[in-house]
This record gives C-alpha cells, sequence and structure tokens, in this order.
C-alpha cells in the first residue's frame, strides 16, 4: 500500500435495526445524497461505493446488503412504501386497543404475526442468487451482518471474505443473510436456511437485533482488524432507525409486570433494541476516546434523530406500515437529513467534526454509473 492509500481514511457505514423504520434510515440517507450530487452537479451517488465496510442489523442489515450490491435508493424506498403493508400485513395494535390487543394475541398465539415469504420474494428481486463472496468480487465493499443462531443461541456475523483468512461465508446467499439478520420474534418467523460449507445442513436464525441492533461495536471492532497493518484513519457513520423512547412512569408497588404489560412480549424486544441502541453508541464513542489516546485516528459520527411528539412515537413500531407511519417516517428521515446537512454548512465552510466527516464522506463518494440503476 502506498502512502496516499495509507493516508485515506477507511470508512464504515452502520445502520440499526427497527422493522419498518428502515425507511426513515434510507430517508435520511436519500436526502443527504441528493443534496450532495446536486452541489457537486453529477447524478446519482452509489452510497455503497463511498464506505470500505458497512454493517447493519435486521431492517438496517437488508439496507446495508442493497447499498453494497448497488441497488438504487428508490427502490429501498418502495421497499417499504410499496411492500411494508404486505410485509407487516397483521400489525400489532397501538397501545390503548385492548379488545383489539387481545385479538391479536389469540390470533397469534401459536405463530409469529406475520408471514415472511411476501420480504423473501422481494429479496429475491433485488439479489437474485448472488453470495457474499460474489459481491465482494464485484464490488469491493465488505459487509457485516449480525443474526443469531438459534438452536445454539449464539451470535452470528455474516462476512464478506474482505480479510483473507475469512471466507467461509462466501457462500451464503443475499437473500438467505438478508431473512437471518430481519427475523423479528413474534413479528416474523425464524429462518431455516442453508449453510454452504455443510452439505445437507440447515440452520435456524433469529433476528440479529437480539444482540446487536446498533451494530455500530461491530463496525469498529472489524475496521481496527483491518486497518492493523496500514494505520489508516477510521471514520464511522452510524445512522439509526429513530427509535421511539420507551420510558414510562411506573408507579411505587406496580413492578410486577406480567403478559399484559409486557404485550405478550413484544414490549421486551422494543426494550432490548433501544437499549442495545443507546449503550452501543455511549460504548464506541469511549472507544473511540480510549484508542485515540493509544494513537489511532478514529472518528465516530452518530447522525442525530428528532425528538418525537407523542403523536409520532406511536408510529415508530417496528412493524407499523400505515399510511400515516409511512408519512411520519418519511418526514422525520427527510428533517434530520436536513439537519445533517446544516451540520455541514452546505458542504463548504464547516468546522464541526461529525459535519466534516459527513460532508467529506459525500464529497469523495463515488457517482453511479447509468447502467447501474
Amino acid at each position: 500500500m502506498n502512502q496516499l492509500e495509507q493516508s485515506k481514511p477507511f470508512r464504515v457505514l452502520s445502520l440499526d435495526g427497527g422493522g419498518m423504520r428502515g425507511l426513515y434510515t434510507a430517508t435520511v440517507l436519500d436526502t443527504l445524497a441528493k443534496h450532495f450530487a446536486s452541489r457537486r452537479g453529477v447524478g446519482a451517488l452509489d452510497i455503497g461505493k463511498g464506505f470500505d465496510l458497512i454493517v447493519g442489523t435486521s431492517t438496517g442489515g437488508i439496507l446495508a446488503t442493497a447499498l453494497a450490491h448497488g441497488q438504487p435508493l428508490k427502490k429501498l424506498l418502495d421497499l417499504y412504501r410499496v411492500e411494508g403493508p404486505t410485509i407487516f400485513s397483521d400489525p400489532m395494535p397501538d397501545t390503548g386497543q385492548g379488545f383489539k390487543m387481545l385479538r391479536w394475541l389469540w390470533r397469534n398465539k401459536s405463530k409469529a404475526a406475520n408471514k415472511n415469504s411476501h420480504l423473501r420474494n422481494v429479496l429475491e428481486r433485488f439479489f437474485k442468487d448472488e453470495t457474499l463472496g460474489q459481491l465482494f468480487q464485484r464490488r469491493g465493499i465488505g459487509l457485516c451482518i449480525p443474526s443469531v443462531r438459534a438452536e445454539q443461541q449464539t451470535t452470528k456475523v455474516f462476512k464478506t471474505p474482505h480479510t483473507g483468512r475469512l471466507t467461509f461465508d462466501s457462500g451464503y446467499r443475499l437473500v438467505d443473510v438478508c431473512m437471518a439478520t430481519s427475523a423479528a420474534p413474534i413479528f416474523l418467523p425464524l429462518v431455516d436456511i442453508p449453510d454452504p460449507n455443510a452439505d445437507g445442513q440447515n440452520f435456524v436464525y433469529a433476528d440479529g437485533g437480539l444482540w446487536a441492533n446498533n451494530p455500530v461495536l461491530v463496525g469498529i471492532l472489524e475496521a481496527l482488524e483491518l486497518t492493523a497493518a496500514s494505520r489508516r484513519p477510521i471514520q464511522v457513520l452510524s445512522v439509526s432507525t429513530c427509535a421511539a423512547p420507551e420510558g414510562e412512569l411506573i408507579t411505587p408497588g406496580a413492578e410486577s409486570f406480567g403478559v399484559v404489560q409486557w404485550r405478550a412480549g413484544t414490549k421486551i424486544v422494543s426494550l432490548s433494541l433501544n437499549a442495545q441502541a443507546a449503550g452501543h453508541q455511549y460504548m464506541a464513542k469511549l472507544f473511540q476516546d480510549r484508542l485515540r489516546e493509544l494513537g489511532c485516528s478514529i472518528t465516530v459520527t452518530r447522525l442525530q434523530s428528532s425528538s418525537l411528539s407523542t403523536d409520532q412515537m406511536r408510529w415508530m413500531r417496528l412493524d407499523a406500515a400505515s399510511s400515516e407511519a409511512l408519512r411520519s417516517l418519511s418526514q422525520l428521515g427527510s428533517h434530520d437529513g436536513q439537519t445533517a446537512i446544516g451540520l455541514c454548512d452546505g458542504g463548504s465552510s464547516c468546522t464541526c467534526a461529525d459535519g466534516l466527516l459527513i460532508r467529506d464522506v459525500f464529497n469523495d463518494m463515488p457517482t453511479k454509473q447509468p447502467n447501474e440503476d
């Protein structure tokens, strides 16, 4: 590696999980990409090519794989706006709709609330039979997708062969990887996928959000390994799914929650996902500070999400796919994308560290070739 390549930042994109809230994430990225493409006077930007490594969990794993694959953002927005209501055809009722909630619980007492066949069909159209190995050979972008191997109750990160010693996952189909990372308990079925390294063997996977809903630490650790020899500076851009806060007033003596208060377990899932996202981001900042003290050049930027109104919060459920939810998520994503643009002063005279990173990433981002859409 020559001196110029050694000084070039190693860039990581980290995308949270959150079901339908992936529409927010896609809208934030679309808002940024369109602004900088217009400012630079170029065509559509190839977001995937703007990063050396992309990590994503659950819905963020689908977005990460699609961006690495080269899918245009319009298709990703349509995944949520057009296909979302069919993927989540039986959403959980709002809080306060007691009778509807009981009916929903009874209806889904012995099965996941939604089938995953439509999601698989959409992903088949996106990726066909391409594997992780073929993706990396074609595009040269590293990919890390967290999941859970359900039968063994162990973590799993599906990886492209971006290091010479880690090629075990090369034969996994992108469709299967996306299905494995997004198999949200209660809302979608677990997923049984073939192991390409064990002829005739399948394993069952659950949503990666159970342990890495915010996969920023996965991205940092992978980047440290990949830059150990070159000592390239590391830049991490982390994007949330604008999770609604799950806080509430719990009065003394009412701490004993049962099935109703935990909403048959769905509230436990959301509590876990939101707490992880916040905790992992805090740890990422601590890693940044300690690594800098050890001489490692690393910057971790988290795009800030809006403070939500009470009305907006009701549309932040991972299975909310109504027209009102889609509109709210799109508006929030557009607003927060514009806020991020404001951090870098339109891309010219920025002094804010986060704004500088956003500006540099999108100014350096390659454009999509005409035949890539």
